[in-house]
This record gives C-alpha cells, sequence and structure tokens, in this order.
C-alpha cells in the first residue's frame, strides 16, 4: 500500500483517487473553516487491499445488484453466504 491506510481529515491535499469522495469533501470542507467533527479517513488504497484479502469483489457486486431497501431486514432476502462473507471478513 502507498498510501497510509487511514489519514485525519485535516490532512490537506487529499483527492478522490486517496480518500473517495466523501472524505475529499470533508477534509475540503474542515480546512475552509466549516464545522465538521473531527475525524478520519480509510483511504482507498487500504479499502482496496481489504477488498482483495477477504476476496470480497463477488459478495459486493451480488450485493451492488441487489434491490435497494432501508430496513435492515432485508439482508434476510440475502444468500446467507454474502452475508457471511460481508459480517466475518477481517
Amino acid at each position: 500500500m502507498a498510501d497510509p491506510p487511514v489519514l485525519p481529515l485535516t490532512t490537506g491535499g487529499l483527492t478522490l483517487e486517496t480518500a473517495g469522495g466523501k472524505g475529499m469533501s470533508l477534509s475540503l470542507l474542515a480546512q475552509h473553516g466549516f464545522p465538521v467533527p473531527p475525524g478520519f479517513v480509510i483511504t482507498t488504497s487500504a479499502y482496496h487491499a481489504y477488498v482483495a484479502t477477504n476476496a470480497l469483489g463477488p459478495v459486493i457486486a451480488e450485493l451492488v445488484e441487489a434491490p435497494p431497501s432501508s430496513e435492515p431486514a432485508a439482508l434476510k432476502g440475502l444468500p446467507p453466504p454474502s452475508v457471511h462473507a460481508l459480517l466475518t471478513a477481517s
């Protein structure tokens, strides 16, 4: 991993490629004096390493294709291997 796995939101120069959209936006807001709670960003390289290490690519692809739902009960409709893979990834 080229980037550290975690960076504070106060880190300057966070980009879409290094911190994702939300991380970059929160960092910019904090740097420009907007009230942003103290926090951190999991870098995109750390995320990609986690997905690769735990072979979660196919699971994520399956979940992306699932119908959207705002109800936690919707997990009951997912195939058990998908739920198990997400809950037990290390």
